[in-house]
Formats: structure tokens, C-alpha cells, sequence
């Protein structure tokens, strides 16, 4: 899932507008919805702070291989647990 997605996701999750999350991240609402939209890119520290408000990490927001929050964690644990296993 593409970054534009999983943020317009994770925004309805926590039941916030755009403005909301606007206010949040330090961008105009106008910003969110280009990001949504796909018109552009939000830089690395746009990124790092959108992270930070949505409780996710950059790794899930970037990667187009991590399609929903939920993978995340299970690929999380179960790479734990490979480490566990070789320790």
C-alpha cells in the first residue's frame, strides 16, 4: 500500500480530519490533502513528524511492501521471534 493510502488510513483510524492532523504534523490542511491525493511528496521530517502523531513508524508510512499496520506488527514479532530463536 502506497504511502498516500496508508496516511488517509491512519488519519480515519484515529477519527481525525485533515485540519486535525494538520495542526498535528505543523502543515496546512491544504498539505495533507496534496499528500493524499498523491500531488506530493512529504519530506523526511514532514514524515518523521506525521509518524510521531500517528503512532507508526517510517518504515510502515514508506514501504509499499507493508500494507496495513497490522502486517507491520506481525512482521515485527515474528522477526523478533526469528532472533530469539538464533540468540
Amino acid at each position: 500500500m502506497a504511502l498516500h493510502l496508508k496516511l488517509k488510513e491512519e488519519r480515519k483510524r484515529n477519527h481525525w480530519t485533515q485540519s486535525m492532523l494538520a495542526e498535528q504534523v505543523g502543515v496546512s490542511r491544504e498539505m495533507i490533502g496534496r499528500w493524499e491525493r498523491q500531488e506530493v511528496m512529504p519530506t523526511v521530517s514532514s514524515c518523521k513528524r506525521i509518524c510521531k502523531v500517528l503512532n507508526i513508524t517510517v518504515d510502515y508510512l514508506i514501504r509499499d511492501d507493508i500494507d496495513t499496520k497490522d502486517n507491520q506488527v506481525k512482521y515485527t514479532t515474528l522477526g523478533k521471534s526469528i532472533l530469539d530463536l538464533v540468540d
